[in-house]
């Protein structure tokens, strides 16, 4: 499993909140013939933001699920985190660095990898309360994340309906936002659902006004009332 958040690297500390990717399995078989493990989750994660600072980042959390056999989660190990650039700084007159600060670290709309750390996203505020006192953490040989950051100019539409620095996924519960169940088919459910936002679809609307609200008491309210 994934776990998705925003850092600040300025001031040390997480903003927003954090979404998660679902549990997926790898074939052991496989991954023994290779010696590796690859694993794509089909994880996008969808929000809209004011920031464009190069030190505000995401931070990718590898989580491991140890399940019992009937499916129930016994426990949660964090196997790596890794921190994603998700701005750059253009190249200004001269070829200096200075130009405007823009979407997608590579700036070739190419997918990016970075490698993995040992330990727990945790470190980060550690890291901030102690300073270079704290050991860096340890880079996982053969260990990186592949993502790619970009523009999705499809949320425009619905951006009234998510807080800022808000992040989502297809699982999650946009109010406002249509989304299907498990058979394809559109649904007002909350759970086990498929939300639209790979091609947004909005709820329908309706412009409502509550004219000539009254309220009736009893006469002993009334009397209550007279004497207070």
């Amino acid at each position: 499993m994934l776990g998705v958040s925003l850092y600040d690297e300025a001031y040390g500390t997480f903003y927003g909140n954090t979404v998660y990717s679902q549990g997926d399995g790898y074939d052991r078989n496989r991954a023994a013939q290779r010696n590796a493990i690859d694993l794509d989750f089909s994880f996008d994660v969808f929000y809209h933001t004011s920031v464009s600072d190069p030190r505000c980042m995401a931070v990718v959390e590898v989580i491991l699920l140890e399940r019992m056999l009937d499916g129930v989660v016994r426990g949660q190990y964090s196997m790596g985190w890794a921190l994603l650039p998700l701005f750059r700084v253009g190249v200004g007159a001269g070829g200096s660095l200075g130009g405007a600060v823009t979407l997608d670290a590579l700036g070739s709309g190419k997918p990016l990898s970075v490698p993995l750390v040992g330990g727990t996203p945790r470190y980060l505020l550690l890291r901030h309360v102690y300073n270079e006192e704290l050991r860096a953490p340890k880079v996982l040989p053969n260990c990186s994340i592949t993502f790619q950051a970009e523009a999705y100019p499809a949320m425009d539409a619905f951006i009234p309906l998510l807080p800022e620095d808000f992040l989502v996924s297809y699982g999650d519960v946009v109010p406002g936002l249509r989304r299907f169940d498990t058979a394809g088919q559109l649904s007002v459910s909350a759970k086990q659902v498929i939300s639209t936002l790979a091609s947004p679809m909005l709820s329908p609307t309706y412009s409502v006004v509550l004219r000539r609200l009254q309220l009736a008491l009893p006469a002993k309210l009334h009397e209550l009332l007279a004497t207070l």
